[in-house]
């Protein structure tokens, strides 16, 4: 059905984000790393948050998206606008004090 269809898809956009927070927070030294993952969902509104530790500046696009100019990086991110952008989500990547910060908000189906 269309509701597990969407979910598989959402597993597979945090696995994504995750998977990013993971690999940044292993640059930092040991005692520096962290990776926080939040999913709140009730009825159709989600929250998502992701925290992790990461020093190197991030550069973000025209529409507020992390890029990358390395070669065979970046396509999960482009999956992850298109899913949000698709659910007209609210979005932020913040960092600061070598915390990365993402939050999306959106909701899902009929309210």
């Amino acid at each position: 059905d269309l509701e597990a269809f969407f979910f598989c898809f959402l597993c597979d956009e945090v696995h994504d984000l995750f998977e990013n927070a993971i690999m940044a927070a292993t640059t930092m030294p040991k005692e520096k790393r962290t990776v926080d993952l939040t999913l709140l969902m009730k009825g159709n509104q989600i929250a998502l948050s992701v925290v992790n530790s990461y020093n190197t500046p991030l550069h973000l696009d025209e529409k507020g998206y992390p890029k990358t100019d390395k070669e065979g990086h970046g396509f999960g991110m482009v999956s992850i606008a298109r899913f949000l952008d698709s659910h007209q989500a609210y979005k932020n990547f913040t960092q600061e004090n070598g915390v990365v910060r993402f939050e999306a908000y959106f909701t899902v189906g009929d309210e």
